[in-house]
């Protein structure tokens, strides 16, 4: 069996935004994207963006409370160019499980 990446958690994330590159997604959505838990990601979602592994912005629709969205960042794309070829692999192969599994509505 192949070694595990360090965090799949936080690649998982980092794959998305890098996929959806140019688009910023809220943490429900990332959640909902990698089946990673809701509650690990709002824990460590202003660490990654103090360290510069995803942008983080304030967004308004004009109905309700501002809320942050977050995009990739350069060190989130550096990050996932350490990774190794089978990791990755394997990585977008357990995305693409859970999102058949857990359509995004």
């Amino acid at each position: 069996m192949a070694k595990s990446w360090r965090n799949s958690s936080k690649s998982k994330c980092f794959l998305i935004l890098a996929r959806l590159s140019g688009e910023y997604l809220t943490a429900k959505q990332i959640s909902d994207f990698t089946g990673t838990s809701y509650n690990y990601l709002t824990q460590r979602l202003s660490y990654w963006h103090t360290w510069n592994y995803i942008k983080r912005k304030v967004f308004s629709s004009g109905h309700g409370r501002p809320f942050f969205v977050y995009g990739i960042g350069k060190g989130g794309q550096d990050y996932l160019k350490r990774i190794p070829r089978e990791s990755m692999n394997r990585l977008i192969t357990e995305i693409n499980e859970w999102l058949a599994k857990h359509p995004v509505k």
